[in-house]
């Protein structure tokens, strides 16, 4: 671990904002690496990783809202659309609680529940909305290529070799075809935002 001033510790608060499965939980680890206490889906003294963190209460999971708080640092977290959607409907799928929360934001219509369809509409959303604020991107599946920016910014070392937490079988293994068929004008535009993040967005013919 680092060892940063404790003044510094008191000082900067950090929010990593992304969707379920973008890498919240290892990002949280790799921050406490160094010390800082930035908790995965809740707030902790040096800031949080929070997948549903950048919308109003209530929220599911968490029901933080940290649209009003002054952060030091905002990062936009995320990798591969597709590698997201293989395991985020998973993470939907058996939360009934949560379902009239879509609904009524939109990210779902009424009538039988579709996780697949929740996540999808989620995933553009949140992301328009993140880009939108302007907030520098942090790829996890391209750490070697963003950390050193992160690193700057709070003052950090080399980025360490923490394993990803969440070895879990896909809940399906779509391709951009597969998302089509979920909602292609969602899925169109999650093409769109996936090159702007700098991933591949080909169709398959």
């Amino acid at each position: 671990m680092r060892d940063l001033p404790v003044v510094w510790f008191q000082s900067v608060l950090i929010a990593f904002l992304g969707t379920p499965r973008s890498g919240t939980k290892w990002v949280s680890a790799v921050m406490r690496s160094f010390g800082l206490d930035v908790r995965h889906e809740t707030m902790g003294s040096n800031g949080t990783a929070c997948g549903f963190a950048a919308w109003s209460h209530p929220l599911p999971i968490t029901r933080q809202d940290v649209r009003g708080v002054e952060f030091t640092h905002r990062y936009h977290l995320c990798r591969d659309p597709l590698a997201t959607m293989r395991t985020m409907p998973e993470v939907l799928a058996t939360a009934d609680v949560w379902q009239p929360w879509f609904v009524a934001n939109g990210f779902h219509p009424e009538g039988p529940w579709d996780s697949k369809l929740a996540s999808l509409r989620y995933w553009v959303a949140t992301r328009r909305f993140l880009i939108a604020q302007g907030l520098p991107v942090f790829r996890v599946d391209r750490a070697d290529e963003d950390w050193p920016m992160v690193a700057a910014d709070l003052g950090l070392g080399e980025l360490p070799e923490i394993e990803p937490s969440n070895k879990r079988p896909p809940f399906w293994t779509p391709t951009w075809n597969d998302l089509d068929k979920v909602d292609d004008v969602a899925s169109k535009a999650a093409r769109e935002i996936a090159a702007v993040l700098g991933y591949s967005c080909k169709v398959s013919m």
